[in-house]
C-alpha cells in the first residue's frame, strides 16, 4: 500500500519583505521560495547583508507585518506571517525556537539562567516542580552537566561556550519541532565551534530536529547540511544538496565562495575573495543583484533572472558555469 510523502514542516513561497522607509520600498528579500521536511537541516549561506536573518525572522514570525510585502511561510502548517498574536505565541517554543549567534547580546545580564528558564517555562502554565527535572535534563543534553552551577550563574559568569550551550538548552526546553540557528558559534573559537557543532549534530538526531542553520561559513555547511541556499542582496543564487553544489557550483558568487574557503582549506593558492561589496538595498540593480560584482554579468543580467532546474538543483542565472571545473574569476 503506497503512502503519500507527508508535507513538508516548513514551506516558504515567494517571500518579500521591504521596509519602505528604510530602503526605498524596494524588496530587502525578493522571492525567496524553499522548503524543509521534517528533521531536515538546511544551510543559509551568503554574506553579511544578504537578507539571511531576516528569512529567518520571518519564519519565525518576528517581522512586522508591515515589513511583509508577499509570499506565505508555513510551520507545521499554520501561517506565521498571518496568525493572531495567540496562535503564534502557542507556536513559540513548543513548534518553533531559534538560536542567535551571541549569547551575551540574547540573554539578560541582570537574570540569572534560572531565571531564563522560569521565564520560558511561565508560557506554559505547567507547574514549576516540573522544570527543575528538565531543565537539569536539557543542560545535559547540551553538555553542561553541573546544572546547579549554571543555574545560579549570570550569564557573564559563563564562558562564551558554556553561554551558547546555555543558550541552546533553553531553546530545547520545550522540545520544538523546528530550530533556527543563526550563525550560532560565529563568536567562538575553532575548537569550541567545533565542539558545538558536535552536540547540534547529536541533539539533531537525538530530538529529530528540522534546523534552519544561518552561516557565512561553507565549511560550516558542509559539515552539517544536506541542501543548502546561497543568498545574496535578497535572491536566492541557487539551491541544491551541499556536495553537490560545492562540486559543481552553477552560480558565480556560489563559486566566489566556495573558492574562498577552498584557498584557506588547501593552502596552495593566495586567498580568493569577491570584488567588492554587497550593497545597501537602496543601490540594488534590476535583475540579478550580483551583477556589478559578477565578471560574466551581461546585459541580459539586468532583465528578469531565469530560473534554472534540474536534478534537485535550482540556479538563477543567466551565464551559468558549464562544468564543476569552469572558473568564473571573481575575486580580482
Amino acid at each position: 500500500m503506497s503512502h503519500a510523502a507527508e508535507p513538508p514542516l516548513v514551506e516558504v513561497q515567494d517571500l518579500t519583505v521591504r521596509f519602505p522607509r528604510l530602503a526605498e520600498d524596494l524588496a530587502v528579500v525578493d522571492g525567496v521560495s524553499f522548503s524543509l521536511t521534517a528533521g531536515e537541516t538546511l544551510g543559509l549561506v551568503g554574506e553579511s547583508g544578504s537578507g539571511k536573518t531576516l528569512i529567518g525572522r520571518a519564519l519565525l514570525g518576528h517581522l512586522p507585518s508591515t515589513a511583509i510585502a508577499g509570499g506565505e511561510v508555513r510551520v507545521a502548517g499554520v501561517d506565521v506571517l498571518r496568525a493572531p498574536p495567540r496562535e503564534l505565541a502557542a507556536l513559540h517554543g513548543r513548534v518553533t525556537a531559534a538560536v542567535f549567534q551571541d549569547a551575551l547580546v540574547a540573554l539578560n545580564p541582570s537574570r540569572t539562567i534560572q531565571g531564563h528558564f522560569d521565564d520560558v517555562w511561565a508560557a506554559t502554565g505547567r507547574p514549576k516542580d516540573e522544570l527543575r527535572a528538565l531543565a537539569r535534563e536539557t543542560l545535559e543534553m547540551v553538555a553542561l552537566p553541573d546544572a546547579p552551577r549554571v543555574l545560579a550563574c549570570y550569564p557573564h559568569e559563563l564562558s562564551g561556550g558554556m553561554r551558547q550551550r546555555a543558550l541552546i538548552a533553553l531553546a530545547l526546553l520545550r522540545r520544538p519541532a523546528f530550530l533556527v540557528a543563526d550563525e550560532p558559534t560565529t563568536a567562538l573559537d575553532r575548537l569550541v565551534e567545533d565542539e558545538l557543532l558536535t552536540t547540534l549534530e547529536r541533539l539533531r538526531t537525538e530530538l529529530g530536529l528540522t534546523m534552519l542553520l544561518i552561516s557565512h561559513d561553507f565549511d560550516v555547511i558542509r559539515r552539517m547540511c544536506a541542501r543548502v541556499a546561497v543568498l545574496y542582496g535578497g535572491q536566492l543564487c541557487e539551491i541544491g544538496p551541499t556536495a553537490t553544489v560545492m562540486a559543481a557550483r552553477l552560480h558565480p558568487y556560489t563559486d566566489g565562495l566556495v573558492d574562498a574557503v577552498s584557498s584557506l582549506a588547501e593552502r596552495r593558492r593566495p586567498l580568493a575573495s569577491i570584488r567588492g561589496t554587497v550593497p545597501a538595498p537602496s543601490a540594488f540593480p534590476p535583475g540579478c543583484r550580483f551583477q556589478t560584482r559578477c565578471p560574466r554579468a551581461t546585459d541580459a543580467c539586468g532583465s528578469v533572472r531565469p530560473h534554472l532546474a534540474s536534478d534537485g538543483r535550482d540556479a538563477w542565472c543567466h551565464h551559468p558555469l558549464a562544468a564543476a571545473g569552469e572558473r568564473s574569476a571573481v575575486g580580482g
